[in-house]
């Protein structure tokens, strides 16, 4: 899953341009042999085991990796820092920032009051360009996370990683996932609960089916702890 610090939580603005406190994807664990960096140590494993155990680091086939953001107005909920809109830009950045890092190139779409699209690219210009967008980006949008998925399924191949962040229903965007999966493309969604923003909203949860790997994100959550589990 993902790692994030615990030091890292929703609803604060900073994060959108600070994510250092990101980990890299882990694939699990295994006995520290000499030569391993302390800072893979993963303790909690280590007092288990009784022995060092360090993390070991996924290494994933895909080339590129797709971050797409749900701007459309409609689904929306919660205001200013605890709003779904603000959750979505941290982790958005966080994950830009991280991956980038790590040698990735990452392509970065989002329909709202503008449509922003920058196409998969490295470097820390490529980075500012994310950030740039995410500071200014505004959840006005009208055109729903699938449509604007679809609009650009052409750019997605199998050496892609889709990433789709939304506070929508389920069964609004995850069927189109789990189509691209298929096809052969990874597809990961990361699901901001609406209902937990705004009392007074009843989100269907149903996925209509179809399962991709999902990471469930409430208001006030720690989003570090969310994303060290898959989810649903």
């Amino acid at each position: 899953g993902f790692w994030l610090s615990s030091s890292q939580s929703a609803g604060d603005r900073r994060n959108r341009y600070d994510a250092r406190y990101l980990s890299p994807i882990t694939a699990g664990v295994r006995e520290y042999v000499v030569g391993d960096s302390f800072n893979r140590i993963h303790w909690p494993t280590t007092a288990h085991a009784g022995r060092l155990m360090v993390k070991e680091f996924e290494h994933y086939p895909a080339t590129d990796v797709w971050l797409v953001l749900d701007m459309e107005e409609r689904v929306q909920a919660g205001s200013g820092l605890e709003s779904t809109e603000e959750y979505a830009a941290t982790i958005t950045a966080s994950l830009a920032v991280k991956l980038l890092d790590q040698g990735y190139a990452v392509g970065f779409a989002a329909f709202g009051a503008a449509q922003e699209v920058l196409p998969p690219d490295r470097g820390t210009r490529h980075l500012t360009h994310i950030l740039e967008a995410l500071a200014t980006l505004e959840s006005y949008g009208t055109t729903p996370l699938e449509t604007v998925i679809g609009l650009h399924s052409n750019r997605f191949t199998k050496q892609t990683t889709l990433i789709a962040i939304s506070p929508a229903p389920f069964s609004e965007w995850t069927p189109i996932l789990g189509r691209l999966n298929q096809r052969g493309v990874r597809s990961m969604a990361i699901a901001m609960r609406a209902d937990s923003f705004d009392d007074a909203l009843a989100v269907p949860q149903d996925n209509g089916g179809t399962w991709v790997p999902t990471y469930v994100v409430r208001q006030g959550d720690d989003i570090a702890t969310v994303l060290r589990t898959e989810g649903v």
